[in-house]
């Protein structure tokens, strides 16, 4: 499931339902059977980060379920028309297919965690037949492209190209995840998806699951997923390619052993985030996986803004405010609980946290081989056992990160540097510590380590630039008036205190041509020249800085 990200509490789709009178007494019982058999099947669904509220039994289908939060008013069995109704595909052989399913899974958990167990083969194709005729009949449109069937009630040009987008995404997915194994059915990958104008359209044609099935934005199961229509383009293809994110993402498990809720939407995120190049081609080529370089063109995603809205504050003018940012911190944003996901916030980190293991020039290779496990158990043993490893510079470098995080991110230069050498502030009694702070560069440690309590002065020199268009800025370490960012001027040298276990970090500390800095915690200096981590690359020259104790 996808949510939109400018707002915490976003526009329902609450499910209305109504009892209809049926002509006749026969029509009424056969629809009221029909009915309950679907409620049956359909019980069984999940959504995507949400509360757990039932448990199948299932061989396939046997973690603990979840139903998003959202009001459902009327009577839960809702008679479906017996023209739409859909059927869907049986086989004798379903369940043993689906208990062949879940004996791979337990032999990828029980595999030695050296070579994990590969999957030999993915989910039978358990979508319903459609009958073109009957959608047709009642106002929805089917577009299919080798990977995706899309049932719609839109506009065709709103829709018509979806599909073949879709085509793009499952490239690049068996490109990172790895090539899919066979089906039990012999059946190539393709996903049925539900993309909703009209939610009642659907419900009258059959089309959707029981009133119990509930979403705000959208929901997959298997091969199939429902989303409802968004008005901006660009959100309207984010979506879709969230949930089908999510169906190639279980073919293998089913919705059985689902990893932790920030891998699996953190990644539906991060693959969803994608541009579609601009030229007359009927299918222009898309790119996945990156980070938004502009508002523009990603109207309705908001996740930058939504992560600083819930921390960001102007640099203290006072150099003693260490007041500590409300940065989630790296443990928060990676709960090992599959089910703890109950704030459409956390969609946000979530995103972000898997772009930073993705793209991080140090942690990149390091969890990437994630991608080549399926399970929980696999995943969260190898998750926990890199955290230990990496802590605590993996928790500094993910607060600084998001602390910095903007469109047009420059990871060549934004990504926090770490210092070689460091120095603890009582071997400043004798002499003084120098540091060349880039200005190209975003944060960088200093190497001074503070105790809680300890004091230093910090003093700055030199000439830098900061824009080299239409001609060169200059500035020196008080900045210059003519741009500000983050409420400070242009180029002045700000400071941030973290603390040595990766906790949290302080508020931008103002520090110019020179300040006194006190720590309140355990802490690592680490300095920047005040600019957007977007706008480095034009940005020259060192601010050479001293550190030393106060006079007593």
């Amino acid at each position: 499931m996808a949510v939109s990200p400018d707002q915490t509490v976003m526009r329902g789709r609450h499910v209305i339902v109504r009892r209809k009178h049926c002509r006749h007494r026969m029509t009424q019982g056969c629809c009221v059977l029909r009915t309950l058999l679907l409620c049956v099947l359909w019980s069984l669904t999940i959504g995507c980060g949400e509360e757990a509220k039932q448990t199948p039994t299932s061989s396939a289908n046997s973690a603990s379920q979840t139903v998003e939060k959202s009001t459902t008013a009327g009577d839960a069995s809702l008679p479906q028309n017996e023209e739409f109704a859909p059927l869907r595909t049986s086989s004798s052989t379903h369940e043993d297919q689906q208990a062949e399913v879940s004996r791979n899974v337990v032999a990828a958990e029980t595999a030695s965690s050296d070579e994990p167990a590969s999957l030999k083969v993915r989910l039978t194709d358990d979508r319903p037949d459609l009958n073109d005729t009957r959608l047709a009949q009642a106002g929805i449109r089917r577009y299919e492209s080798r990977r995706l069937i899309l049932l719609s009630d839109l506009p065709e040009d709103t829709v018509a190209h979806l599909p073949a987008l879709a085509d793009q995404l499952f490239d690049r997915l068996e490109l990172h995840f790895g090539t899919l194994p066979p089906s039990l059915d012999d059946s190539d990958f393709q996903v049925t998806g539900h993309l909703i104008d009209d939610e009642q359209t659907f419900r009258a044609a059959g089309l959707m699951p029981s009133a119990t099935f509930t979403f705000d934005h959208g929901r997959h199961w298997n091969y199939q997923f429902w989303m409802f229509n968004t008005d901006d383009e660009y959100y309207r293809r984010h979506l879709l390619l969230h949930e089908f994110t999510h169906c190639f993402m279980t073919c293998e498990c089913g919705m059985s052993r689902l990893p932790a809720s920030w891998y699996m939407e953190g990644m539906a995120e991060y693959f969803a985030t994608h541009q579609v190049a601009k030229n007359t081609e009927a299918s222009p080529e898309a790119t996945f996986g990156l980070l938004p370089a502009a508002f523009e063109g990603f109207e309705g995603w908001g996740r930058i803004s939504e992560i600083r809205r819930a921390f960001q504050k102007r640099g203290s003018p006072n150099a003693s405010d260490t007041e500590q940012l409300t940065i989630p911190t790296f443990d928060e944003v990676m709960p090992d609980d599959p089910q703890d996901f109950t704030r459409y916030s956390q969609y946000a980190t979530s995103w972000a946290l898997c772009w930073f293991l993705q793209s991080h020039p140090d942690y990149g290779d390091v969890f990437r081989p994630l991608a080549k496990l399926r399970t929980r158990a696999e995943i969260t043993t190898t998750v926990r056992q890199l955290r230990k490893r990496l802590q605590p510079g993996i928790n500094i470098d993910w607060l600084l990160f998001v602390e910095s995080l903007r469109e047009n991110f420059d990871v060549d230069r934004s990504f926090p540097v770490h210092a070689e050498t460091t120095v603890a502030a009582n071997e400043l009694k004798t002499a003084v510590a120098t540091f060349e702070l880039q200005a190209a560069l975003d944060w960088q440690d200093s190497g001074l380590r503070l105790s809680a309590g300890e004091s230093v002065n910090v003093n700055c020199f030199g000439r830098f630039s900061v824009n080299d268009r239409p001609q060169l800025w200059m500035s020196e370490p008080q900045g210059i008036s003519i741009d500000y960012f983050r409420g400070l001027p242009l180029g002045q040298v700000v400071a941030t205190l973290v603390r040595s276990d990766g906790e949290s970090i302080s508020n931008r500390i103002s520090v110019g041509t020179g300040t006194t800095v006190t720590a309140s915690h355990d802490v690592s200096v680490w300095l920047q020249v005040n600019d957007s981590s977007a706008s480095r690359q034009n940005n020259a020259g060192v601010v050479d800085v001293e550190f030393s104790l106060p006079q007593q």
